[in-house]
């Protein structure tokens, strides 16, 4: 259970980047919105939709991570 908690923690802790990352290359293609930089995505996120941006879908986030301690618990 510890180590569950760890690795949610952890993964909680990287999300808002890796939503960032994934908004940076969904949107590079096409002419909708041109991010300058890593953190020019950030403000422009940020101001135009909020924080709790950076965290939705985290749920199945945590769900995946608890499946795969499971499965290696499991083993």
């Amino acid at each position: 259970m510890v180590e569950l908690g760890f690795w949610i923690s952890g993964n909680m802790a990287t999300y808002p980047l890796d939503t960032v990352s994934r908004r940076m290359m969904m949107t590079s293609g096409s002419g909708l919105v041109k991010y300058k930089s890593t953190v020019h995505a950030i403000g422009q996120i940020m101001k135009t939709e909020g924080v709790k941006t950076f965290y939705n879908g985290a749920g199945a986030e945590i769900l995946a991570c608890a499946a795969n301690r499971a499965t290696l618990l499991l083993m």
